[in-house]
């Protein structure tokens, strides 16, 4: 059985998916905030998309709160989420980090499923199935969609962060 037949509306996320992939942002009113989806592999529809340089977040997002460089990695900190990309592939998002169910402009940081920072763990495991447990990184893995749930270290039943990477790539 195809997994688009076991998680409910992963065959629309897909389908979104794949219209937005190659999107790169335009400058964004924050009209209505609803409109912005953690889409797992993909991005911050239409925000942020991996694969995007990293300039182009000063477009969709304003300014970062910091800037780091670590490694071959940028970090672009802005409330309630991080944009990481790496400098040997052309600065280009390779991870986006949640930190918060709201991010710049007061947007609504969530997933098409209603996941978001705060939801309950059982919760992300009953709506998107099997995950891998990996000893190195808590938390609910969903390598195949390119998504991962952390708890938080104060609330170990609640997502204290997700991150949005590459499909089959290590979070």
């Amino acid at each position: 059985m195809p997994l688009s037949t076991k998680i409910p509306g992963i065959t629309s996320l897909w389908q979104s998916a794949s219209d937005v992939i190659n999107h790169e942002p335009e400058e964004v009113k924050f009209e209505n905030p609803k409109a912005v989806t953690l889409l797992p592999g993909v991005g911050i529809h239409p925000l942020v998309m991996l694969g995007n340089k990293i300039d182009k977040t000063d477009k969709s997002l304003g300014s970062p709160q910091a800037r780091h460089q670590v490694g071959k990695n940028i970090q672009l900190i802005f409330s309630g989420l991080t944009v990481i990309a790496d400098t040997s592939s052309r600065n280009q998002v390779n991870k986006i980090a949640v930190t918060s169910e709201q991010g710049p402009h007061s947007i609504k940081l969530v997933t098409p499923q209603g996941l978001k920072v705060g939801s309950k763990i059982s919760e992300v495991s009953r709506i998107l199935g099997p995950h891998t447990l990996r000893p190195s990184i808590p938390g609910l893995h969903f390598s195949s969609l390119g998504i991962s749930f952390i708890p938080s270290p104060k609330n170990p039943q609640i997502v204290g962060a997700i991150q949005i990477y590459r499909p089959n790539q290590t979070p």
